[in-house]
C-alpha cells in the first residue's frame, strides 16, 4: 500500500461506525468489533471527512484551529491518516 501525500483526497469508509464522546470520538470497527479512541484532533480530522477531502486541506484546516507548524502538522496528519487507512477506516484517492 502506497503512503499518503498531502496531494491524496481521503473520506471515511463504511467499514467503521463513531460515536461522540466528551472532546473526542470513538470509531469501532462493524467487522471485527475493534475500536479506538481520537483525541479532539483526531475528531475533527475525523469530522472534516464526512466528505472526500484532500489531505492538504484538513493540514490547514488543523494549522488554522490550533496554532501549530505547518510542517509539524502535516507530518502528524499524514500519520494520524495512515494508520486509518491501515485499519480500514478511511479511503484513499489518488491525486
Amino acid at each position: 500500500m502506497a503512503s499518503l501525500t498531502a496531494q491524496n483526497i481521503v473520506s471515511r469508509s463504511d467499514a467503521f461506525v463513531a460515536g461522540a464522546l466528551e472532546g473526542g470520538v470513538v470509531l469501532m470497527s462493524v467487522e471485527d468489533d475493534t475500536y479506538f479512541d481520537l483525541n479532539e484532533v483526531g475528531a475533527r480530522i475525523w469530522d472534516k471527512m464526512q466528505e472526500p477531502v484532500a489531505v492538504s486541506a484538513l493540514c490547514r484546516d488543523i494549522v488554522d484551529a490550533f496554532e501549530v507548524d505547518a510542517a509539524d502538522c502535516e507530518s502528524d496528519v499524514l500519520a494520524f491518516l495512515g494508520d486509518l487507512l491501515r485499519l480500514g477506516a478511511i479511503r484513499r484517492e489518488d491525486p
